[in-house]
């Protein structure tokens, strides 16, 4: 079932909010129990898309749940895939700020 435009609009804007104020999100399927995974890729293309225009940029490709057991787990039959913005890279050699973090563990 895919969501209406407002829904996705509230989704996206949901997520940039937590990100800019480094709020840990609630699932958003607690609240869309119906979103789809097309609906998924559709909102993650809509947060890209805000976070480009806002000064990000675009630099990679980040895949997940590349294993069969954890597809399995997940409940999928696939891998999923996400974009990398400039600002999401961590190179080894520079320190963090804790201050951009958050829901830090060790």
């Amino acid at each position: 079932m895919a969501l209406v435009k407002g829904a996705d609009l509230e989704i996206v804007d949901y997520l940039l909010q937590a990100e800019k104020e480094r709020k840990e999100v609630v699932k958003v399927t607690d609240k869309h129990p119906d979103l789809t995974v097309d609906d998924a890729y559709r909102l993650q293309k809509c947060l890209i898309e805000q976070k480009v225009k806002e000064g990000s940029k675009r630099v990679g490709v980040k895949l997940g749940l590349t294993s069969r057991a954890k597809q399995q787990m997940m409940g999928i039959d696939e891998a999923i895939y996400g974009y990398l913005l400039h600002d999401m890279i961590a190179f080894e050699w520079e320190p963090l700020r804790y201050e951009t973090l958050f829901n830090t563990k060790v």
